[in-house]
């Protein structure tokens, strides 16, 4: 099994794009990746104790937009954008930026922006902000919560407001999810200060 599915045997594959690899013998595809996942930023508003020791938002903000400028003349193939397991979407300047003023005419076969975020700042106010070529793709989210209460979500979301994760997260589904969003789901990691809060979830 992979992440995606089982593992099939080559006479089963039936995707028209993967045959033609397949038939062809070819080593160099014709075509870009289709997901990308948008990693060069580590840019956050919170500094969780699962990923970082401290706060970080990048400075370099010129190096973080050539990145950005490269992947979308180079990868117009893309099908799906991952923005990001890295940082928070909202949280980078850089990322927050890009969804402020996403281009959706550089992407023609996107059909999918699948945002990983605390929801932090996930706000009425903040989805009114991102560009409408940008809201009509935000199909998936992934919500990294940690924590049922206001006390636990202090320790492992170090810099958050866990009344504010409430509010948003009434928000983003009977809002967001009414206009775009398909798929939602919420992410916890498993530590010592969160186990023996699971009968409050």
């Amino acid at each position: 099994m992979t992440k995606s599915g089982p593992v099939q045997r080559i006479g089963e594959v039936t995707d028209p794009e993967m045959r033609a690899v397949i038939d062809g013998n070819l080593t160099v595809l014709p075509n870009g990746p289709r997901i990308i996942n948008a990693g060069w930023d580590d840019s956050c508003n919170l500094s969780c104790p699962s990923c970082r020791t401290t706060r970080i938002i990048q400075s370099n903000f010129t190096e973080i937009l050539n990145i950005q400028n490269k992947v979308e003349a180079e990868f117009a193939d893309a099908h799906t954008l991952y923005i990001t397991g890295s940082g928070d979407p909202f949280g980078s300047p850089g990322f927050n930026r890009w969804l402020r003023t996403f281009d959706a005419s550089k992407w023609p076969k996107l059909k999918r922006i699948h945002l990983h975020t605390n929801a932090q700042l996930w706000s009425p106010r903040m989805w009114d902000r991102i560009a409408d070529g940008a809201r009509v793709l935000i199909r998936s989210a992934e919500i990294s919560i940690d924590a049922a209460t206001p006390e636990t979500y202090a320790l492992n979301r170090r810099g958050g407001c866990f009344h504010r994760l409430l509010q948003n997260l009434e928000f983003i589904p009977n809002f967001v999810g009414a206009t775009c969003l398909t798929t939602s789901r919420s992410v916890w990691s498993c530590r010592k200060t969160t186990s023996t809060r699971w009968p409050n979830v």
